[in-house]
């Protein structure tokens, strides 16, 4: 229910290029997209997440954990061999 998380708002519900379920680690299918993972779904971070590729990648990056990757993540996300 919180914003962002909700599938309502654009760049998560499904609808924008890159973000519609296509491309692994955003279609709400991999562990830690689909709420039932605890560290998005209002538990610990990391406590019962088990992700890998891109899902882990983005995670790493998120370094400040909100979510959402600020320039400077979204950068070090690229530099990365995934």
């Amino acid at each position: 229910n919180l914003a962002g998380w909700n599938g309502n708002l654009a760049g998560w519900n499904g609808n924008l290029a890159g973000w519609n379920g296509n491309l692994a680690g955003w279609n709400g299918n991999l562990a830690g997209w689909n709420g039932n993972v605890a560290g998005w779904n209002g538990g610990l971070l990391g406590s019962a997440a088990v992700v890998s590729g891109a899902d882990a990648a983005f995670i790493n990056a998120d370094t400040d954990y909100n979510g959402s990757l600020d320039r400077a993540e979204f950068r070090n996300l690229l530099s990365q061999n995934l």
